[in-house]
């Protein structure tokens, strides 16, 4: 399945939309399976090598201290000052010659980190560098991403804590899983909270079915365990209903808000309405392009001819302006980028790898385990489909939508009906002795569970941490499976020998190692040279300035990292709005943006900005009695916006520039209604009106009059 996705990944890119896109994203993949393999290889439990299992869960969940802290505080909005105030008072004053010894050992960043905040306090170092779209964060980008990846530590920090053998493993664990659990609710990440919901309640399930299962754990709840429990319970309640004094985010509601507003009416479609149509509608996408998909990282580019393909797009979550950069579903966004066969293998591999963790608890167990999460599956798309016809966002029409039901509803029930039959037969199993290893799997197997889970209402694994976590599981999991059982699941030749020279076959592997690593971190320096460049021109361009040093910055951006489409994005903006005192003719002006456009088709800001130059040049062509290239940039100038039309028929912009493209063609009656049109949308929009005015004089139409006095 890896060899088959890593195949089918690259052949999304031949015939790609962009395939520039897909270039970093396919580099992450190949990673990831490179790291999946390493682990599988090494994960088996021999003499010596027993504890792997548990190691590698500790590595994962350890980094969660930082992050977490860093999260509470974003939350909280502390600096020093605020938050020595906090703790004044409280027993988090004892810790504070750690935060002072932790602060003064962070000031040694400033001399290998970019931009690391020129102070010895430890809180403003954390809260200066650590900048998120939506707090709070932790270290990743926004608090939708630090929750998935947060969902998916806390069964492992939970078996950390029952499976710990001294205190201050106990300890260390206790204060692991207080962070988390105290992060996890502040982030607000609803998709994670539900995915977490259920997994726990699929790992209730098996614990209470599964004898082995039960009989282990319950030789871990001595009271000294139970104990440590207590400080992430009692710090949990204590904070779950914290408000954040930061506005925006959504963090200023309480969690049980934060959850009402998904159900309730006052949410509006715009609560929930752009995720569901970033799906539903890129199922369209998967009709056109069901083969190998519109390539890795290309769902950006298909997307605006699809924002209503099925339901229409919320403003708020595309417009002119923005425009969704991925699906907010894992799943969904492989089918998309890869067809059906590479979104198949793409969800079957994870599928082998929860379903290899599931059995290391025993074959009957895994069955149950199978079927308890497809019941869980069907029940929320059942749920899903129910509310939806309730709120009338999305009814099929006719005897379809109960025929859909129903058929939904009675696979259900059979698939309930087939896990209390395969129930009764774990439990009735005898109790045989599991190894340390194999119930770290379990949990291990929680923790992949839950982030699959999340995988489906958001999209944690388009990025970097939670993706490597989860093929780590994976390959640990089918590590542990192949050991317990050696010849499962095997399929070709049951075995393979190459016969090479020892030392010969080794001196290439280490020739190809050193290369592929050495070519790696050259092109991670280059896209890190050229990405810190781009965010300056974005800097200059979120501020409205469009001058020669903008352009001067991303053009050399573009020299240094070429293969970075977001450098192209930005620089069709700069090309289109371009302020600067060097001269720069139109034409070259027309050109850089057609380029840019080349490899983004639908853009429709994009659009805008074209068809805005090809009115300017036709213009310009007739004020100089040049007929003949006037006339060569009309049709350009109607592809453009027959293409505008399809992405954005919502826009201002869109009518007006249909409008003045009448005009242009000598069609001034044909003009007015689309003017209209636009002016109706936007009334302050200046190019229609001028345009307006001047068809109505055209056609002898008698302009409309507005009285300013009456209306003052």
């Amino acid at each position: 399945m890896a060899v088959g996705l890593a195949g089918w990944a690259a052949l999304s890119l031949v015939d790609a939309l962009n395939w520039l896109r897909g270039i970093i994203l396919i580099k992450a993949l190949y990673a990831q399976l490179v790291l999946l393999a390493c682990v599988w290889y090494v994960a088996a439990p021999t003499p010596g090598n027993e504890g792997f299992a548990r190691k590698l869960l500790w590595a994962l969940c350890a980094p969660l201290a930082a992050t977490a802290f860093i999260g509470i505080l974003q939350f909280q909005g502390f600096n020093q000052v605020s938050f020595d105030a906090a703790i004044s008072g409280t027993p988090y004053v004892l810790l504070t010659p750690l935060f002072s010894l932790l602060g003064w050992l962070l000031q040694l960043l400033q001399y290998v980190t970019p931009q690391w905040p020129q102070s010895p306090n430890l809180v403003d170092q954390l809260t200066g560098y650590f900048l998120q779209s939506a707090v709070p964060g932790g270290s990743f980008a926004n608090k939708n991403l630090a929750g998935s990846y947060t969902a998916m530590m806390i069964p492992l920090m939970i078996y950390l804590l029952l499976s710990a053998k001294r205190w201050w493993e106990r300890g260390l664990a206790s204060l692991l899983l207080s962070l988390g659990l105290v992060f996890f609710v502040y982030a607000r990440a609803r998709a994670s909270w539900l995915a977490l919901l259920a997994t726990l309640l699929v790992g209730t399930v098996l614990v209470l079915a599964v004898p082995s299962l039960r009989a282990h754990l319950r030789a871990y709840l001595g009271w000294r365990t139970l104990a440590w429990f207590v400080l992430p319970l009692a710090l949990v309640a204590r904070h779950a209903d914290d408000l954040s004094p930061i506005q925006g985010h959504g963090i200023t509601a309480s969690p049980t808000t934060q959850m009402a507003s998904l159900v309730s009416a006052a949410g509006g479609w715009n609560e929930f309405g752009g995720r569901l149509a970033y799906n539903l509608n890129s199922l369209m996408i998967v009709k056109d392009y069901w083969f190998n998909g519109v390539g890795l990282g290309s769902f950006m580019v298909i997307w605006p001819p699809y924002y209503n393909a099925v339901v229409t797009t919320p403003s708020n979550s595309y417009n002119v302006m923005a425009r969704p950069q991925r699906t907010h579903s894992d799943v969904m966004q492989a089918f998309t980028e890869m067809g059906i066969p590479g979104g198949t293998l793409y969800v079957l591999l994870f599928v082998l790898g929860i379903g290899a963790g599931l059995r290391l608890l025993g074959p009957q167990a895994g069955v149950l385990g199978g079927k308890l999460i497809g019941a869980g599956l069907l029940a929320t798309l059942l749920a899903l489909t129910a509310f939806l016809d309730y709120r009338g966002i999305l009814r099929l029409p006719g005897a379809w939508h109960w025929l859909f039901l129903s058929a939904l509803g009675s696979w259900l029930a059979y698939v309930l009906l087939r896990v209390l039959q395969r129930l009764r037969q774990v439990l009735q199993q005898p109790i045989q002795p599991l190894g340390e290893w194999q119930v770290a799997g379990f949990f291990g197997t929680l923790g992949l569970l839950c982030i699959c889970l999340n995988s489906f209402l958001d999209f944690p694994m388009q990025l970097p941490t939670a993706p490597a976590a989860a093929v780590l599981l994976m390959g640990l999991l089918l590590g542990l499976h192949s050991h317990l059982y050696p010849t499962a699941w095997q399929a070709g030749p049951k075995r393979m020998v190459w016969r090479l020279p020892r030392r010969p076959a080794l001196l290439g592997v280490a020739v190809v190692l050193i290369a592929a690593w050495g070519a790696a971190l050259y092109d991670g320096a280059k896209f890190k040279e050229g990405n810190t460049l781009l965010k300056l021109g974005m800097m200059r361009l979120y501020a409205g300035v469009a001058d020669d040093t903008t352009l001067q910055i991303l053009e050399q951006a573009n020299r240094v990292y070429p293969l970075d489409p977001r450098i192209h994005e930005h620089l069709g903006v700069v090309y289109a709005n371009f302020q600067g005192t060097t001269p720069l003719p139109l034409s070259t002006r027309i050109a850089k943006l057609e380029w840019v456009i080349g490899g983004d088709p639908w853009g429709a800001n994009h659009l805008v900005n074209l068809a805005g130059l090809y009115i300017q040049a036709i213009e310009t062509a007739r004020q100089q009695g040049d007929v003949a290239s006037a006339n060569a940039t009309l049709p350009k100038l109607d592809t453009t916006v027959a293409k505008l039309m399809k992405v954005a028929d919502f826009s201002h912009f869109s009518w007006g520039i249909a409008g003045i493209t009448e005009l242009l063609h000598g069609r001034p009656a044909a003009a007015i209604p689309l003017l209209q049109r636009a002016l109706t949308i936007e009334p302050t929009y200046a190019p229609a009106q001028a345009a307006l005015q001047t068809a109505l004089k055209l056609t002898g139409q008698a302009p409309l009059q507005v009285n300013d006095a009456l209306v003052r």
